[in-house]
Formats: structure tokens, sequence, C-alpha cells
């Protein structure tokens, strides 16, 4: 019996709440990396999301292998494995500024909030429904679909490394850890880190601390600063210029003698610097227009200012903006940093398009640092990731998405890196679409449920597509 659209569609109408519930469960889990322990490379709460995703794969029928808490497989059949399809469970810290509990998937009509719902676990649910769909509608598929469940996507993909080092890639590898249409670039990324060190000032009124920034890929809604010698009444006008001129909120307190100032912006991911207000480089801005000691911290503030402007997010005044027909153009913001009396640390994501590399980046902005007098770490870039367009793979993509969607399908470039940047032929499909705003990493991160439950059907088509299966009929549905 032929599989048909109408019938993948009615599944996961019939199998939402199913779906939610499982959702739900996983986004409770707080799988933020933490500190490694015996057998938990990533720390407890990925080996939980792990374990959970574990017992779920096996449920639902498929064989389920956890690889020593690096990864979750699941295999649909016991064939020669010729698609991947790779998500992960980690998380982001939660961060501040929700409005809804970040650990409880809350429902508000079509929007799902909770941290990971978009990013990566409401797609690795719709995946795993995708393979339940077929089973239950008895595909008949020559080919096995293995379905790879990571733990350490938001920290440098380690647990696909350790995957990847005993297991060759199949032919074809696609990932939801993306976006629609098709992802088939993906920028470079140089993970950029710079210390300095001095002798601490005495003179007054001076900085005394500055504090912003949770991780390198997160760009910063909040900052703080420790001032000495000017009270909070002093600094209201400087305040309110920085208010108008950064669109972020200021606010000062003495406390113990000195006075603290704390910015709020708003909060992105690093791969779309723009859309966000970064709160480091906001508070700069006002440390720099401030009357305080001309003391070593205060010119390296100021020279991290002139290189990382509040606002700019091409690299101009740091002399790397470059851009290229394919993946467009460079990106970057300052993420993290912390002053202390005696020195400083700073992290910078960079997402640098196909014509950069570290002669014409890195190499850059090691000299830009080290002409304020901070030396740069020893991270280079990770190189573009590119599978051309007219490879098999994107063009199966493309259909379906049409078939699908009812929308023109084409292969897109991004600034974020997915978990198929190093795995040569991968290919990032989904689940977000470009009106859906999820704010991934973000506070009130949350997936559309419509688009969710859509990408399961696409994804149970593309197995059936790749893996050999009878294919759902081609008539578009109405959505």
């Amino acid at each position: 019996m032929e599989i048909t659209r109408e019938a993948i569609h009615r599944y996961f109408e019939e199998h939402t709440e199913d779906l939610l519930n499982d959702l739900a469960a996983m986004v409770a889990v707080e799988s933020a990396r933490g500190p490694a322990l015996p057998g938990k490379p990533f720390g407890e709460g990925p080996a939980q999301a792990l374990a959970l995703a574990e017992r779920l794969i096996s449920e639902a029928g498929f064989k389920a292998v956890n690889h020593d808490n690096y990864v979750v497989t699941g295999d649909m059949n016991e064939s020669e494995t010729i698609l991947n399809i790779l998500a992960h469970l980690d998380i982001v810290p939660v961060g501040t500024g929700w409005t809804r509990p970040p650990l409880t998937l809350t429902r508000e009509g079509n929007a799902l909030y909770g941290r990971g719902a978009a990013d990566n676990k409401g797609p690795a649910i719709a995946v795993l429904y995708a393979m339940k769909c077929l089973r239950e509608l008895g595909a008949e598929l020559s080919s096995n679909c293995r379905l790879i469940l990571g733990a350490d996507e938001e920290c440098g993909s380690g647990d696909l490394r350790y995957y990847f080092s005993k297991h060759t890639p199949p032919r074809y590898t696609v990932t939801p850890d993306a976006g629609y249409p098709i992802i088939n670039t993906e920028k470079g990324r140089l993970e950029l880190t710079a210390d300095g060190s001095w002798s601490p000032g005495t003179s007054l009124p001076r900085l005394r601390g500055f504090k912003g920034g949770v991780k390198i890929n997160v760009v910063p809604a909040e900052a703080e600063a420790e001032i000495e010698g000017l009270s909070s009444s002093a600094l209201a006008p400087f305040l309110a210029t920085a208010e108008k001129e950064t669109c972020a909120s200021f606010t000062a307190e003495e406390q113990n003698g000195k006075t603290l100032i704390h910015v709020k912006g708003q909060s992105s991911h690093a791969a779309w610097p723009d859309t966000g207000v970064n709160g480091i480089t906001a508070l700069l801005t006002l440390l720099s227009a401030l009357p305080l000691a001309e003391d070593r911290p205060l010119q390296a503030l100021k020279g991290i200012s002139a290189l990382f402007p509040h606002g700019e997010a091409d690299g101009h005044s740091a002399g790397i903006a470059m851009s290229d027909e394919i993946s467009g153009p460079l990106t970057i913001a300052l993420t993290v940093l912390e002053l202390r009396e005696d020195g400083l640390h700073l992290e910078a994501d960079c997402r640098a398009p196909l014509c950069a590399n570290d002669g014409n980046v890195t190499d850059v902005l090691r000299e830009r640092l080290g002409q304020i007098g901070l030396t740069a770490g020893e991270n280079r870039m990770l190189p573009s990731h590119h599978t051309p367009a007219d490879s098999p793979l994107c063009k199966a993509l493309i259909e379906i998405y049409e078939a699908y969607t009812g929308r023109k399908g084409e292969c897109i470039a991004i600034g974020g890196g997915t978990y198929v940047h190093n795995i040569e032929g991968g290919v990032g499909f989904g689940c977000d679409f470009p009106e859906d705003r999820c704010g991934a990493h973000g506070p009130d991160e949350h997936a559309s449920l419509k688009n969710l439950l859509l990408s399961g059907e696409m994804y149970a088509q593309l197995i059936l597509t790749l893996c050999g299966g009878r294919s759902a009929s081609a008539g578009r549905r109405d959505s």
C-alpha cells in the first residue's frame, strides 16, 4: 500500500498531544553543559537528556544505543545506513528575562515556549515522530535511517567528534538544527579570546570592575560596572545620553562607597548580532564618556570599544569587514568581557564568509588587539562549510520543501553553525521558517507547533525518498 501525504498528515494530527508530552518531558531537563563526571562527559543534565531520549527511542520500537553519554542513536532497521539525521538535546544556559518558566513547556496558541523548544529539542522530537509515523504506517525501507541525538552542540560538538571517530558518515547527512529552506552554506567561525594585565590604579574617579556575558555564542543583554568616586546623581545625565545612543536601559546604585552601573539590552544569537542590543558594548559606550581617570583599565576598555563599537556588527572598525556572493557579509560580536583591577578577559564570536581566512581575519584581529595592549588567544578559524546546491541531497530537499509548503525552495547561507558543519555533504533543513523568530538562545525561546508538525511530515517524506521507501503522493496539502 502506498503511504500517502494524507496518511502522514493524519498521523501527526492524531499524535500531536503525544508529541507535546514527550517534548515537555525533554524541556524539563536542564541540559546545559556542566562539569564532567565519571561516565558523563558533559555533566549531569546532558546525561539525563540522553537517558530520556534512549527511553523514548526504545519505546517507539527502534534500536537505541547510548554511546558513552556522548550521543544516543536510533535505527529504523538493520539495513545499511545511508541517512543520518543529527539533532541535539543540550541547551544554552537559561539566562534572564523570561516571562514564562524556561524549563516548562508552555503552549500559548501555536507557540511553544521553553528553553530548547526550538533549539533543538523540538526538532529532535519531531524527527523521532517522523520515524514513528513511518513505522506505524508500515513503510518498507530498503536502507536505514539513523537518528543521532547529541549533547554538546552548544559547546563545540565534542559529542560528534567522539561519535565520528568510531563511525563513518553515510551518503547523506541532514540536521533540523538550522532553518528553511535549505542551508547548504555555513560561514566559518572564529572564537576570539584576549587577555591583558596591569598594576591596579589609585586615581579617582576610577573604574573598579566590569562584567558582562555568559557564553561566547550569546550576545548578552546585561552587563555591569563598578565605579569609585562618582555618585549616582553625577552619573544621571550620562546615563540618559547613553540610553538615547544605545537603545539600552541603564541604572546606577550606590553600594558600600562605590556606584554600581547596570545595563539591560536584548539578548540574541551571536550569529545574528544585529538582532540584539549588546549590553557589553552599550556599557562600554557609557564608560568611554565618563570623566574617569585615564588609567590602564579605562584605556583598555576605550580601545575595546573602538574595535567593537556599539551597533556595529560587520567588523569595519576592526579592519576585517568583507563579503562574498555565496555566503554574504562577515559578522562579529563582543560577547564576554570581565575586567578586574589587575587585568581583563574578553571573548568575541566572528562568523566569516567563504572568502575569509586566518590571514585576513584572525591575524588582523590579533594585531589590532596587540595595539591596545591585549594578547589574543591561540584559536584559529573554523573553515566555512559548503555543499553544492546541485547535489542530489539538496535537490531532494528542494523538491520536498516546495511540495509540502507551496513555497519556493532554494539553498541559502547562514552565519550560525549547524550540526553538519564538519561533515562533508551535510545540509541543514528546518525546523524554523523565516517568520518564526523563535528567539533561540534568548529569553522566551519558542517554537511554532504548526511548523514543528509540518517539519515532522517533511522529514517522514525525506526518509521515504532517500531510504527507498514507498513514496507519498505528490499532491500538495493545503495548510
